[in-house]
C-alpha cells in the first residue's frame, strides 16, 4: 500500500466534524482507523471500499500522490456520503479516470468550428474553440463572432463548458458565459487527426432568445492545433457565404442542414460521394 495513503486519508478527514465521527460514520473502530492514518497498519479490502464510498473518492484515488490528491480534492470536495445521484454522475464524468482521460489527451487543442444556424442559412459561422485540460477537468472555451449590427459592432458571444468522451465520441456541454442563458450540447465522431484534422457531428440548443425553438445543426470542427496564434485565429472567426473559398471545399460539402431522401433522422454527414 503506497505511503501517500496516511496522507490521503488525513486530508480527507480534515473535512469532517472528527475522525470520531468519520469512525461511526463507516463502522470502523477508532484505534483501527488511528492506525491508518499513522501508517501501522493499511485497511482489508471491505473497510477500503467502506472508506472510499463514505468520502465519495474511488480507490484508486485513495491511492494517489498526495500533491495530486490535493489539487483532485480541491476541485471536487468530498461530500461524506451526502452527494446526490446526478452529483454524482457529473463529478465522475467530469473529473474522469485514467483511462478516459488518455483517450481524451489527443483532442486537446483549438479548432475552427463550422456551422449553418437557422436564420442564416446562406453563410456559414466559423467561430473558434479551445479544448483544455485543468487539474484533470477537461474544459472548453468557445468564441462565435457575427455580422456587425447597426451600430458598426461585431456580435460576439462567448461559451464556457466542459468535455467528455464516451463511445468514440466527443461531448461537449456549453453555457453563455455572460448572460448565461443558453445552453449548448455538441457530439462529434473523433477520428485519428493524424489522418485527417475534421471531426463531424451535430450541435443542439436554443436558437435565439427571442424565438426559443430547439435547433440542431451540423457542425465540422477543424483541427488547428495545440498552440497557434491566438489573436490570428481569433481574425478568422465570422460568417461567410456558403460558396466562400476560405471554407474549405470538405466543410462546405458537410455543413449543410438539409436532409436527404434516404434519411429518416437529422445527422452528421460523413464522406460525401
Amino acid at each position: 500500500m503506497p505511503s501517500a495513503l496516511p496522507e490521503n486519508l488525513k486530508l480527507l478527514c480534515g473535512y469532517c466534524p472528527s475522525v470520531s465521527h468519520v469512525c461511526r460514520s463507516i463502522g470502523i473502530s477508532r484505534q483501527q482507523f488511528t492506525k491508518y492514518l499513522s501508517g501501522k497498519s493499511t485497511p482489508s479490502l471491505s473497510s477500503f471500499r467502506k472508506i472510499s464510498d463514505f468520502f465519495g473518492v474511488e480507490e484508486t484515488e485513495l491511492l494517489m500522490p498526495n500533491r495530486e490528491f490535493r489539487e483532485l480534492i480541491a476541485l471536487r470536495p468530498p461530500a461524506m456520503g451526502q452527494n446526490l445521484p446526478a452529483q454524482d454522475f457529473i463529478s465522475s464524468s467530469v473529473h474522469s479516470n485514467a483511462q478516459s482521460h488518455r483517450e481524451i489527451k489527443p483532442y486537446l487543442g483549438y479548432y475552427y468550428t463550422h456551422f449553418i444556424v437557422g436564420n442564416m442559412p446562406d453563410r456559414i459561422i466559423r467561430a473558434l474553440i479551445h479544448i483544455y485540460d485543468h487539474r484533470g477537468a477537461i474544459l472548453t472555451q468557445n468564441f462565435e463572432r457575427y455580422p456587425e449590427s447597426s451600430d458598426g459592432a461585431a456580435e460576439v458571444s462567448k461559451y464556457e463548458g466542459v468535455a467528455l468522451y464516451n463511445a468514440e465520441r466527443l461531448f461537449i456541454y456549453e453555457k453563455e458565459k455572460f448572460a448565461g442563458k443558453r445552453i449548448w450540447q455538441t457530439v462529434v465522431y473523433t477520428t485519428d487527426l493524424k489522418a485527417s484534422k475534421y471531426l463531424s457531428g451535430l450541435t443542439m440548443g436554443i436558437a435565439t432568445d427571442s424565438v426559443r425553438d430547439i435547433a440542431c445543426y451540423r457542425i465540422i470542427y477543424s483541427f488547428l492545433g495545440r498552440e497557434i496564434d491566438l489573436r490570428s485565429a481569433l481574425s478568422g472567426c465570422g460568417t461567410f457565404t456558403l460558396e466562400s473559398r476560405e471554407i474549405p471545399k470538405y466543410i462546405r460539402d458537410r455543413v449543410t442542414n438539409q436532409m436527404q431522401s434516404n434519411e429518416t433522422a437529422f445527422r452528421p454527414r460523413g464522406d460525401v460521394t
